[in-house]
Protein backbone atom coordinates (compact mmCIF):
# COMPACT_ATOMS: atom_id res chain seq x y z
CA UNK A 1 0.00 0.00 0.00
CA UNK A 2 1.42 3.64 -1.15
CA UNK A 3 2.31 5.36 2.08
CA UNK A 4 1.12 9.19 1.92
CA UNK A 5 3.05 11.12 4.46
CA UNK A 6 6.70 10.46 3.13
CA UNK A 7 8.04 13.33 2.57
CA UNK A 8 10.78 13.61 -0.33
CA UNK A 9 13.61 16.54 0.50
CA UNK A 10 16.84 17.37 -1.37
CA UNK A 11 19.47 17.51 1.47
CA UNK A 12 21.45 20.59 1.28
CA UNK A 13 24.09 22.41 3.63
CA UNK A 14 21.32 23.74 5.90
CA UNK A 15 19.91 19.83 6.71
CA UNK A 16 21.17 18.40 9.92
CA UNK A 17 24.19 16.19 9.88
CA UNK A 18 21.79 13.22 10.99
CA UNK A 19 20.22 12.92 8.15
CA UNK A 20 23.27 11.97 6.11
CA UNK A 21 24.40 9.56 8.70
CA UNK A 22 20.99 8.16 8.85
CA UNK A 23 22.00 7.78 4.68
CA UNK A 24 25.18 5.83 5.52
CA UNK A 25 23.57 3.90 8.11
CA UNK A 26 21.32 2.55 5.14
CA UNK A 27 23.55 1.93 2.80
CA UNK A 28 25.55 0.23 4.84
CA UNK A 29 22.87 -1.70 6.16
CA UNK A 30 20.76 -2.37 2.57
CA UNK A 31 23.87 -2.04 -0.07
CA UNK A 32 25.98 -4.86 1.32
CA UNK A 33 28.39 -5.24 -1.63
CA UNK A 34 31.35 -3.26 -2.62
CA UNK A 35 34.14 -1.18 -1.16
CA UNK A 36 32.07 1.77 0.82
CA UNK A 37 30.44 -0.10 3.58
CA UNK A 38 34.09 -0.96 4.77
CA UNK A 39 34.88 2.08 4.99
CA UNK A 40 32.69 3.24 7.67
CA UNK A 41 29.77 5.77 9.08
CA UNK A 42 32.21 8.73 8.98
CA UNK A 43 33.53 8.16 5.36
CA UNK A 44 29.93 7.43 3.94
CA UNK A 45 28.24 10.12 6.29
CA UNK A 46 30.85 13.10 4.62
CA UNK A 47 30.46 11.36 0.85
CA UNK A 48 26.69 11.87 0.68
CA UNK A 49 27.30 15.26 2.43
CA UNK A 50 29.67 16.35 -0.35
CA UNK A 51 27.28 14.98 -2.99
CA UNK A 52 24.80 16.93 -1.78
CA UNK A 53 26.83 20.31 -2.25
CA UNK A 54 28.50 19.32 -5.51
CA UNK A 55 26.43 20.97 -8.56
CA UNK A 56 24.04 19.58 -10.93
CA UNK A 57 24.84 16.18 -8.39
CA UNK A 58 22.09 15.72 -5.41
CA UNK A 59 20.69 13.71 -2.15
CA UNK A 60 17.46 12.86 -1.54
CA UNK A 61 15.83 11.70 1.57
CA UNK A 62 12.73 10.02 2.54
CA UNK A 63 11.22 10.92 5.11
CA UNK A 64 8.17 10.00 7.56
CA UNK A 65 7.97 11.90 10.52
CA UNK A 66 11.59 13.93 10.36
CA UNK A 67 13.10 9.89 10.30
CA UNK A 68 14.76 8.51 7.26
CA UNK A 69 12.73 6.02 5.61
CA UNK A 70 15.07 5.49 2.35
CA UNK A 71 17.58 8.11 0.06
CA UNK A 72 18.51 8.41 -3.59
CA UNK A 73 21.71 9.90 -4.97
CA UNK A 74 22.33 10.88 -8.20
CA UNK A 75 24.32 13.04 -10.61
CA UNK A 76 24.09 14.88 -14.40
CA UNK A 77 27.44 13.52 -15.10
CA UNK A 78 28.97 10.89 -12.87
CA UNK A 79 32.69 11.67 -14.04
CA UNK A 80 32.45 15.72 -13.01
CA UNK A 81 30.54 14.88 -9.94
CA UNK A 82 34.08 12.18 -8.84
CA UNK A 83 36.17 14.94 -9.65
CA UNK A 84 33.95 17.65 -8.17
CA UNK A 85 34.12 15.60 -4.65
CA UNK A 86 37.98 14.18 -5.06
CA UNK A 87 39.46 17.18 -5.43
CA UNK A 88 37.37 19.23 -2.56
CA UNK A 89 37.54 16.90 0.28
CA UNK A 90 40.20 14.43 -0.89
CA UNK A 91 42.46 15.20 2.40
CA UNK A 92 39.00 14.31 4.71
CA UNK A 93 38.49 11.28 2.93
CA UNK A 94 42.10 9.74 3.36
CA UNK A 95 42.32 10.94 6.98
CA UNK A 96 38.60 8.97 7.47
CA UNK A 97 40.12 6.20 5.66
CA UNK A 98 43.61 5.67 6.65
CA UNK A 99 42.39 3.35 9.06
CA UNK A 100 41.18 0.47 7.23
CA UNK A 101 42.34 1.58 3.47
CA UNK A 102 45.36 -0.66 3.98
CA UNK A 103 43.86 -3.70 4.80
CA UNK A 104 44.56 -7.03 1.94
CA UNK A 105 42.61 -5.88 -1.10
CA UNK A 106 41.38 -2.74 -0.31
CA UNK A 107 43.91 -0.21 -1.78
CA UNK A 108 42.81 -2.14 -5.19
CA UNK A 109 39.02 -2.00 -4.80
CA UNK A 110 39.31 1.53 -3.80
CA UNK A 111 41.08 2.44 -7.19
CA UNK A 112 38.39 0.63 -8.79
CA UNK A 113 35.80 2.20 -7.01
CA UNK A 114 38.10 5.98 -8.70
CA UNK A 115 38.29 4.29 -12.63
CA UNK A 116 34.15 3.02 -12.36
CA UNK A 117 32.98 6.41 -13.85
CA UNK A 118 35.78 5.72 -16.74
CA UNK A 119 35.00 2.07 -17.30
CA UNK A 120 33.65 0.87 -20.21
CA UNK A 121 34.40 -2.88 -19.94
CA UNK A 122 31.71 -4.96 -21.77
CA UNK A 123 30.30 -8.26 -22.48
CA UNK A 124 28.60 -6.98 -25.36
CA UNK A 125 30.45 -4.66 -27.95
CA UNK A 126 27.66 -2.90 -29.64
CA UNK A 127 25.94 -2.06 -26.07
CA UNK A 128 29.19 0.17 -25.32
CA UNK A 129 28.55 2.28 -28.46
CA UNK A 130 24.60 2.66 -27.42
CA UNK A 131 25.84 3.47 -23.64
CA UNK A 132 29.33 5.52 -24.10
CA UNK A 133 27.49 8.46 -24.08
CA UNK A 134 25.67 8.20 -21.33
CA UNK A 135 26.87 10.27 -18.21
CA UNK A 136 23.84 10.82 -15.88
CA UNK A 137 23.60 8.51 -13.20
CA UNK A 138 21.78 6.91 -10.18
CA UNK A 139 24.80 6.58 -7.75
CA UNK A 140 22.37 4.82 -5.33
CA UNK A 141 19.16 4.08 -4.18
CA UNK A 142 17.94 2.47 -0.52
CA UNK A 143 14.77 1.77 1.26
CA UNK A 144 14.46 0.68 4.63
CA UNK A 145 13.30 -2.81 4.18
CA UNK A 146 9.98 -2.18 6.95
CA UNK A 147 9.16 0.30 4.32
CA UNK A 148 9.30 -1.58 1.27
CA UNK A 149 6.46 -2.08 -1.31
CA UNK A 150 4.85 1.25 -0.55
CA UNK A 151 6.11 3.42 -3.84
CA UNK A 152 9.18 5.40 -1.75
CA UNK A 153 11.50 3.74 -4.42
CA UNK A 154 9.86 4.97 -7.12
CA UNK A 155 8.94 8.36 -5.69
CA UNK A 156 12.48 8.75 -4.96
CA UNK A 157 13.51 8.31 -8.85
CA UNK A 158 10.79 10.71 -9.92
CA UNK A 159 12.57 13.60 -7.64
CA UNK A 160 15.71 12.70 -9.06
CA UNK A 161 14.05 12.54 -12.54
CA UNK A 162 12.22 16.11 -11.87
CA UNK A 163 15.48 17.54 -10.94
CA UNK A 164 17.30 16.21 -14.12
CA UNK A 165 14.84 17.63 -15.88
CA UNK A 166 15.67 21.07 -14.51
CA UNK A 167 19.35 20.46 -14.82
CA UNK A 168 18.10 21.07 -19.18
CA UNK A 169 19.57 17.23 -18.81
CA UNK A 170 17.08 14.98 -20.99
CA UNK A 171 17.73 11.67 -22.48
CA UNK A 172 18.86 8.44 -21.25
CA UNK A 173 20.46 7.87 -17.74
CA UNK A 174 21.64 5.06 -16.14
CA UNK A 175 21.81 2.99 -12.85
CA UNK A 176 24.36 -0.03 -11.57
CA UNK A 177 23.55 -3.12 -9.75
CA UNK A 178 24.87 -6.83 -8.93
CA UNK A 179 23.66 -9.31 -11.00
CA UNK A 180 22.78 -12.30 -8.56
CA UNK A 181 20.15 -9.68 -6.49
CA UNK A 182 16.78 -10.58 -7.76
CA UNK A 183 15.03 -7.86 -6.08
CA UNK A 184 16.60 -4.89 -7.37
CA UNK A 185 17.25 -6.11 -10.93
CA UNK A 186 13.00 -6.69 -10.52
CA UNK A 187 12.69 -3.32 -9.21
CA UNK A 188 14.68 -1.43 -11.82
CA UNK A 189 12.43 -3.79 -14.68
CA UNK A 190 9.10 -2.81 -12.61
CA UNK A 191 10.42 0.75 -12.80
CA UNK A 192 11.15 1.37 -16.47
CA UNK A 193 14.58 0.69 -16.84
CA UNK A 194 16.34 -1.50 -19.97
CA UNK A 195 18.96 -3.96 -19.72
CA UNK A 196 22.14 -2.17 -21.55
CA UNK A 197 25.42 -4.11 -20.78
CA UNK A 198 27.51 -5.67 -17.69
CA UNK A 199 30.91 -4.16 -16.74
CA UNK A 200 33.54 -6.12 -14.26
CA UNK A 201 33.82 -3.97 -10.64
CA UNK A 202 36.04 -5.41 -8.63
CA UNK A 203 34.85 -8.95 -8.01
CA UNK A 204 31.37 -8.26 -8.97
CA UNK A 205 29.85 -8.27 -12.86
CA UNK A 206 27.38 -5.30 -12.41
CA UNK A 207 24.58 -5.13 -14.82
CA UNK A 208 23.74 -1.68 -16.02
CA UNK A 209 20.06 -0.49 -16.37
CA UNK A 210 18.92 2.51 -18.67
CA UNK A 211 15.84 4.96 -18.66
CA UNK A 212 15.08 8.31 -20.24
CA UNK A 213 13.78 10.97 -19.00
Amino acid sequence: MPCADIEIVRLSIVHPKVYFTAIAALHIKQIDHGLLPLLGLKFLSRLYYELAITPKTGVWAALKSNELVGFISGCADARLSYCAVLSRAWPLFMRLTSQVILRPGLLRRMISVLYYPFNKSSTKRHAIEVCSGIKSEILAIAVNPDFERQGIGRKLIQAFEKEMLHWDNKGYYRVATKIPDIRSNSFYRKAGFLPCHQIKHNDLILQIYLKEI
